[in-house]
């Protein structure tokens, strides 16, 4: 287990999940490996049911979950939030249905982090100015965003995914992803964000190697990068030129002279 050093800060945590059934197969993978990992990481040890800190003065959590196209006339994004109890966040993790989708190849990470940005503006509030808070926002997904504008957020509305990943840069919120399978569309997201790629990608959180976890802000129990393979150079010598067939010394190429059949003799 990787814990945080608790000094004089806290942190605001805010966990982005897709809802829908693309991430379902993958669920209790990504919450044994990396979600709960993550949670005794801010938590500074194990979770306890019966550890509830003050909300002006120790992390808070937040849980917002977005879906896709096919949720309408549903709301696009929905969030569960405050609560400085880590168990609490759990359970409001665990009554996610990981249902619908639509078979849609994207979702409404817009609406998500519309919603993200809307939650650390609220949290903020509830902060005496003199805690120093770190931002942490987790995004647990497995499909790209489309490519509209968020629309539900009062004060975010009409953002692109990139411009709130954006404003997440300039607000210096650490931005985490968390994904089954590896999507492009998350790289870049990642470092429209802020996040270093290069950097992330030196180290090895990953339990399967098919996973993206690309961490900024944090640290999980590190695994070994794995080798590059290395390919020997081999000297291929250049194979001898195919051997001439032998000469038949009865074709009619190899005689010199063609013996002439005399004229009305009999053999």
């Amino acid at each position: 287990m990787v814990v945080a050093e608790q000094g004089n800060w806290v942190a605001d945590v805010v966990i982005v999940v897709e809802g829908t059934a693309n991430l379902s197969p993958y669920v209790d993978s990504l919450k044994s490996h990396y979600i709960v990992p993550t949670l005794e990481y801010f938590n500074g040890g194990p979770i306890d049911d019966r550890d509830c800190g003050y909300d002006t003065n120790s992390t808070t959590y937040a849980l917002v979950v977005f879906m896709a196209a096919d949720c309408a006339t549903e709301p696009a994004a929905t969030c569960n939030a405050p609560t400085t109890n880590v168990a609490k966040l759990l359970s409001w993790f665990d009554r996610v249905s990981f249902v619908g989708g639509g078979g849609e190849s994207c979702s409404h990470i817009a609406e998500g982090l519309g919603t993200a940005l809307q939650v650390f503006d609220d949290f903020q509030a509830l902060r005496e100015p003199s805690v120093v808070v770190q931002k942490h926002c987790v995004l647990v997904c497995n499909s790209p965003p489309y490519r509209l504008p968020s629309l539900e957020s009062p004060v975010y509305a009409g953002h692109t995914v990139d411009q709130l990943a954006g404003i997440m840069a300039e607000r210096q919120v650490n931005f985490s992803i968390l994904s089954p399978r590896k999507i492009p569309a998350l790289y870049k997201l990642y470092e429209k964000a802020g996040g270093d790629l290069q950097l992330a990608l030196a180290k090895n959180y990953a339990k399967d190697r098919r996973h993206m976890v690309l961490l900024r802000g944090y640290q999980l129990q590190e695994r070994p990068v794995s080798p590059q393979a290395v390919v020997s150079e081999v000297k291929v010598e250049p194979s001898p030129p195919p051997a001439a067939p032998p000469l038949n010394p009865r074709s009619p190429a190899t005689t010199a002279v063609a013996q002439k059949r005399p004229a009305g003799g009999s053999p």
